[in-house]
């Protein structure tokens, strides 16, 4: 697995975690690495098997949490990640099975909320019959040794000790706002959710506001505090 960091300008000891979604990579956040490392955050990234610079060829959630828990074991604790669609879904099961004493700033950004939706929208996409289903979902369950359900962020949100920020779009059909209603109505203490239009699922992360947006959420105490004075 191809791996990057970079430093802070100046340096002061902080670090940053970004992680990409499915058939992405580091390159789509290229934009966020000059304020990350001006507001002081050395920044890690890494290329998931199959994508970008990294060889192999497969990448499901079990594998990507289990890379994440060995990024975080490895080279952290980490003041703050930022992560997209399937990488928050992995992020938020890694964080909280390691349930780690820090309380980081995490930013997930149109984060696989239901696995239970993709499955629904994986079978949409091939047109397969719902027959098929009962042995997909069993299947799951052998390989990954947890049902389908069980992958998801509304499982760990609640019991997840971090300040997040969580962006999504209307119009995402890959990660559908519908699974994040239930959450928008819970409205946990620990989660500011900032819902968009019109960006859908990979241009919401390009736009200025919501760039904007997260590097506020990633700036220092004291600089947000100089501001509201």
């Amino acid at each position: 697995m191809t791996g990057y960091r970079w430093r802070a300008k100046p340096d002061n000891e902080k670090k940053l975690l970004i992680i990409h979604g499915f058939a992405g990579s580091i390159t789509a956040f290229d934009r966020y690495l000059p304020p990350f490392r001006k507001n002081g955050y050395d920044v890690y990234a890494y290329d998931a098997p199959g994508h970008g610079q990294s060889g192999g060829n497969r990448l499901n959630v079990k594998i990507y949490v289990s890379l994440i828990k060995s990024i975080i074991t490895n080279h952290g604790p980490f003041d703050g990640y930022m992560a997209h669609s399937l990488g928050g879904l992995a992020l938020m099961i890694a964080l909280h099975e390691l349930r780690l004493e820090d309380r980081p700033k995490v930013v997930l950004i149109a984060p696989a909320t239901e696995s239970t939706s993709a499955a629904d929208k994986f079978f949409e996409f091939l047109q397969l019959p719902e027959s098929l289903r009962n042995a997909f979902e069993k299947h799951i369950e052998r390989v990954g040794g947890m049902p389908l359900e069980w992958y998801s962020v509304s499982r760990v949100l609640e019991e997840t000790n971090a300040q997040i920020l969580w962006l999504h779009d209307e119009d995402d059909v890959t990660t559908p706002i519908g699974d994040v209603y239930p959450l928008l109505e819970k409205k946990p203490a620990h989660v500011h959710f900032y819902i968009t239009k019109g960006l859908g699922h990979s241009s919401i992360y390009r736009d200025n506001k919501v760039k904007r947006k997260i590097i506020e959420f990633f700036e220092p105490m004291e600089a947000n505090s100089k501001e509201e004075s």
